[in-house]
């Protein structure tokens, strides 16, 4: 007989066959097997009620239900009738939800007898993952049992599908949901809080919400005006329920939430809208504004009070430049400190007459902020701490804070002061990425005596934890200490070494979920007092019980992922302990156990490390069929097999040398030979590997290389690296960190040609080198930006007679950029050619000298040159200086939106726009178009009145002009031979792929691999990326007749060397036929790519050859 149902699960269903499988293959996945899946079938007009039919034929779990009511709350009022289980759950089609998700929460209310349980989202969109930042808070560590009064923030979470209910709580305290509006959810979720006698908060994510491409969510709904009624009407009557049910603490944290979140967010959309719209939101405003009390002011961020007033006054365009104004500077505006006060220093055109309160930023929004960078033990037994502890929003550019320290002992509230030591870093500005304030001199280090708190008369384990206090300017915040820093000791922090195997306890500093940083004095109940290593896979040893157990132990258990993989007896010895033998299975790749005493009652525990000074931290081998015992950070037993470990002991670094002092065990030390330095876009190996003493090895990378052919060596291009050696197994090593070189990270050094971060991967003990620009620390980060930037506008600067120059983000010198320059040399012009460069990887022409943007010298540069020429925009410090004249070339055919369409698209306010076409046609002296037809394009785009320079585009000169040596140098760059036939394939970016302002995934639509199989050894594929797939990482060309070329410097010498181009919408199309070479367009997406970004005119009449759909169609056409 099968048993009944545990959970119900309700889905509303409306024309969403698109998403309506992932859903559910979600729900039926669910380890929790007693459920019930209830799918309503709301009118649906597409395939949905299909899909249904063929799931409630498959899986009898599945109960359809055909409802016409057209909204979600009747609809789901409909499903909870049909429920027969003892919990519910609403989820709604554009969710998944992890597959251990229902059990996790059935399970924790049957241990809790809470009324429900809530637990952390997951935000998908584009592929990218991505949580809000209030589940950060919300669901930071597990509150068990707790009402709203223990915790209002709750009350930031009202997403629906995230949680699980007790049938009987809801049905009699909660529903039925709301019927005759969209945002039924809210009223509803904010009651259950109110109204539960204990709730349940988990830090596990129980629900991936989709964030649809699309705007069909109702929540993605919220600037149609029929669904503002709704939502504004929902916050109404959950305004009943808090006011009339809570206590004032909880209605003021409530009525702070929907101010600094729902309300001015539907100000946001307001400023697009019609009257009608705007009349509701100014109402709304005023009328939950006149609610809030100081209490309730107190949630709300600075930004989000401005605009509400503005709202509530109706003052729009105010509204708008306020909004703006905070989306360019931060959400901690530049601040000053009035009577213990810290108010936002706004500029005079959003000084508004209103309450002073309205400027003043909440405790909330200038909390105390605290990070641990370092914490290492001392040979007097004393632990180090380093980190940092500022006010948010309280400038110390010219103060230095007091910072002071203590522990608290979390069971008997016993304190211990700490003495405090300061230091200053630019590294805790750059930390805290506030580019209006600088916190260098926020830096502590303290010594905590760990003899001191573990004293003889410990009777149990206990967690010391460390409160700071930073005082600044008179204004005073204190806290625990909940952030790290990832890439150093931080996260690997050790407990301390033993005196002796009596030592009855261990002291142990880690982060606590809920209390952050702890010094635990952990009283050990099981220890090793001997560990060996027997042979290949063969270990044993010998445990002592320390304190008394409830339960005998029974055997030694090896665990990987969760999952006991090994089992070996205990066997008990005349003194009492127990000892045991192990054997582990073969294994040719690292694995890890977690090793675990088990006993009667199936309770497993751990196993303390036995004393340091007589046992080391590691026992065993390295090499095949080898095992080892290793000591974990915490001072706990663990097995590893590795059949090769490769670990970094030091590091040097130079101008043109990264030199790593490494370990190597377990392989023949001639594999090192074939090192590699690499990063997702370049490997590079290594010089040459040098002995060193105590067996060790030194890996010799030079940090300057030779790209595409060109003969001269350049530094390295920014990025993150890793060192990697092939093993004898047909793998790779990763180097890792030894425990003594991980205390001294995040190291950072400066030379000529590199900022360089040597660090540990967070999560891991891999070794990271990142190299980058070598700005000073005085140009980093983006408080150094900000001061810069600022300097550049109030400084005066001598005119130059040089021409400054700059290609998209300064990663190439190329376009029309690179034949201007070449041109200029050629005709012997007498001015300074400059260039604003990335990193000192770009590769330039002759008689250029480079200049790092970001840097004081490019700021320089940019005022002082009495000609500039770009063809990208400058940000939005730049203003034109009257002595200088600047030509704007763009980098392509005009085709998609641009300008003042693509701000409309986009609604942005006419405020908005016009700002937007003012700073650029402000700065521009003259444009560059590529054709006649071009030009009004541009000036009705822009509102652009200059001089318009009709030339077509510098750049494609060469297309027209080369010769067929050409070709042959450029093929002899790219390491193709000339009786090759090349096709190149230049796919463009999609908006509905981007992963940020300027990157994108690259389009993979196409088979590569398939497409060079097909065509056989007589091809060569040239893979072209978009720049913005570039900075995504390297592209996935595994075959050998694909060349990526998507960091070659130079286009149009891919557009030479190619015989034929596979391309879609990018401008390239119009660069090509210039060549008059066969073009074929590979445009499987094209009616979304058109409806994603709208063009500027038709695109077929621009695509002169066969529109292909599939690989083989592409295949059959070259």
């Amino acid at each position: 007989m099968t048993a009944p149902p545990l959970l119900s699960v309700i889905v509303r269903v409306h024309n969403d066959q698109d998403q309506l499988r992932a859903c559910v293959d979600s729900l039926l996945e669910q380890t929790l097997r007693r459920i019930e899946v209830i799918l309503i079938d709301d009118g649906s007009t597409d395939h949905s009620a299909k899909i249904i039919a063929e799931y409630a034929k498959r899986d009898q779990r599945v109960r359809p239900i055909t409802s016409r009511r057209f909204e979600p709350g009747s609809a789901r009022n409909a499903g909870v009738a049909r429920a027969t289980a003892p919990f519910i759950t609403f989820v709604d089609t554009s969710d998944t939800i992890p597959s251990a998700a229902y059990a996790h929460l059935v399970n924790t209310l049957e241990r809790t007898g809470s009324d429900f349980a809530v637990g952390a989202v997951r935000g998908l969109k584009r592929g990218q993952s991505s949580r809000p930042a209030w589940v950060s808070e919300v669901h930071r560590v597990k509150r068990l049992r707790i009402t709203i009064e223990d915790f209002p923030d709750a009350m930031h979470d009202v997403i629906t599908s995230n949680r699980v209910f007790r049938r009987e709580f809801f049905d009699e305290r909660v529903g039925p949901f709301p019927t005759g509006v969209t945002s039924e959810d809210h009223a509803l979720m904010v009651t259950a809080y109110v109204r539960a006698k204990s709730f349940d908060l988990v830090p596990a994510t129980t629900c991936n919400v989709r964030i649809r491409e699309d705007p069909t969510s109702i929540w993605q709904q919220k600037h149609q005006f029929s669904n503002l009624e709704s939502r504004v009407a929902a916050q109404d009557m959950a305004w009943e329920v808090v006011a009339d049910e809570a206590s004032p603490t909880v209605a003021s944290a409530w009525l702070g939430r929907v101010l600094d979140f729902d309300l001015s967010l539907l100000v946001e959309f307001a400023i697009h809208a019609d009257d009608e719209y705007r009349h509701v939101v100014r109402a709304a405003a005023r009328r939950f504004t006149e609610r809030a009390d100081a209490s309730a002011w107190r949630h709300v961020r600075v930004d989000r009070k401005l605009r509400l007033a503005l709202a509530a006054v109706g003052e729009w365009v105010l509204a708008d430049r306020s909004i703006e104004y905070f989306r360019v500077n931060g959400s901690i505006p530049p601040t000053r400190v009035v009577d213990g006060r810290i108010l936002a220093d706004l500029p005079e055109d959003l000084q508004i007459p209103t309450s002073a309160g309205l400027f003043e930023l909440g405790e909330q929004q200038t909390s105390l902020a605290a990070c641990i960078r370092k914490v290492t033990w001392q040979a007097n037994g004393c632990l180090e701490v380093e980190g940092w502890a500022f006010i948010q929003g309280v400038d110390l550019s010219n103060s230095t804070p007091a910072i002071t320290a203590h522990l608290i002992n979390s069971a008997t509230s016993e304190r211990m002061e700490l003495d405090v030591r300061p230091f200053s870093s630019p590294a805790i500005t750059r930390w805290s990425n506030h580019a209006n304030h600088r916190y260098d001199a926020a830096g502590f280090r303290l010594s905590i005596p760990a003899d001191a708190l573990a004293r003889s008369d410990v009777r149990q384990s206990t967690r010391w934890q460390l409160i700071v206090s930073a005082d600044a300017d008179g204004v005073t915040r204190q806290g625990a200490v909940h952030s790290l820093v990832r890439s150093g000791i931080a996260m690997r922090m050790r407990a301390a070494e033993l005196s002796s195997l009596d030592q009855p306890h261990r002291v142990v500093p880690l982060m606590d979920d809920e209390l952050g940083f702890v010094v635990q004095i952990r009283l050990d109940r099981l220890r090793a007092t001997a560990l060996d290593y027997r042979g290949p896979r063969q270990l044993g040893g010998t445990i002592r019980i320390l304190r008394p157990l409830a339960s005998p132990l029974t055997r030694v258990v090896a665990r990987q992922n969760g999952r006991t993989v090994v089992k070996s007896r205990l066997i008990e010895q005349p003194d009492g302990s127990y000892g045991f033998a192990i054997s582990l299975p073969v294994k040719d790749r690292p694995v890890h156990w977690d090793f675990r005493v088990l006993d009667e009652r199936g309770r497993l525990h751990r196993v303390s490390w036995p004393s340091e000074p007589d046992h080391g931290t590691e026992i065993g081998g390295y090499g095949a069929g080898t095992a080892r015992w290793r000591r974990s950070p915490r001072g706990f037993v663990q097995l590893s097999s590795r059949p090769a470990l490769l670990s970094a002991h030091s590091l040097q670094v130079s101008e043109d040398r990264v030199i790593v002092e490494v370990l190597l065990h377990g392989a023949d030390p001639a594999i090192l030979e074939a090192a590699l330095l690499r990063s997702a876009l370049l490997s590079v190996p290594a010089d040459r590997v040098e002995a060193a003493p105590a067996g060790r090895h030194r890996l010799v990378f030079a940090v300057l290389a030779s790209q595409w052919g060109s003969g001269v060596a350049r530094p390295l291009p920014t990025g993150t690296y890793s060192i990697v050696v092939p093993d004898e197994l047909g793998g790779e090593l990763s180097c890792g960190v030894a425990p003594d070189l991980m205390e001294t990270m995040p190291q950072e050094h400066l030379t000529p040609n590199h900022g360089v971060t040597l660090a540990r991967k967070p999560g891991a003990d891999k070794l990271t080198i990142a190299l980058r620009a070598p700005l000073t620390e005085d140009e980093r980060g983006p408080s150094a930006q900000r001061r810069l930037a600022q300097w550049y506008t109030e400084s005066n600067f001598v005119a130059k007679e040089q021409v400054f120059f700059q290609c998209y983000r300064g990663e190439f010198a190329t376009d029309s950029q690179r034949s201007i320059h070449d041109e200029l040399s050629r005709r012997g012009a007498t001015l300074d050619l400059v260039w604003g460069v990335y990193d000192r990887s770009v590769d330039l022409p002759e008689g250029a000298r480079a200049v790092l943007m970001g840097s004081r010298e490019w700021y320089e540069a940019i005022a002082s040159s009495k000609y500039l020429c770009n063809n990208n925009d400058f940000d939005r410090f730049f203003h034109r200086r009257s002595y200088q004249k600047f030509l704007q070339t763009f980098h392509g055919y005009p085709f998609k939106s641009m300008g003042v369409s693509f701000w409309r698209a986009r609604e942005l306010s006419a405020w908005l726009i016009d700002y937007e076409c003012r700073r650029r046609t402000d700065a521009w002296t003259s444009i560059l178009v590529p054709a006649s037809f071009c030009e009004e394009i541009y000036r009705q785009e822009y509102l652009y009145h200059g001089e318009v320079l009709v030339t077509g585009y510098p750049r494609n000169d060469v297309l027209v002009n080369a010769g067929p040596t050409v070709r042959r140098r450029i093929l002899h760059r790219l390491g193709v031979s000339p009786d090759k036939t090349v096709v190149l394939y230049a796919p463009t970016w999609r908006d509905t792929i981007a992963t940020g302002d300027w990157s994108a995934k690259f389009f993979d639509a196409l088979e590569l691999d398939v497409l060079a199989d097909a065509l056989g050894d007589d091809y060569v594929l040239l893979l072209r990326g978009h720049n913005f797939n570039m900075r995504e990482g390297v592209l996935k060309a595994s075959h050998a007749q694909i060349v990526d070329v998507t960091r070659y410097p130079e286009i149009t010498d891919l557009i030479l060397a190619a015989d034929v181009a596979v391309l879609d919408y990018s401008s390239l199309r119009f660069d090509w036929v210039l060549t008059g070479k066969p073009v074929l367009f590979f445009v499987p997406d094209l009616a979304d790519y058109l409806s994603a970004r709208t063009a500027l005119f038709e695109y077929g009449p621009t695509a002169p050859g066969p529109k292909l759909s599939t690989t083989a169609e592409v295949i059959e056409a070259i």
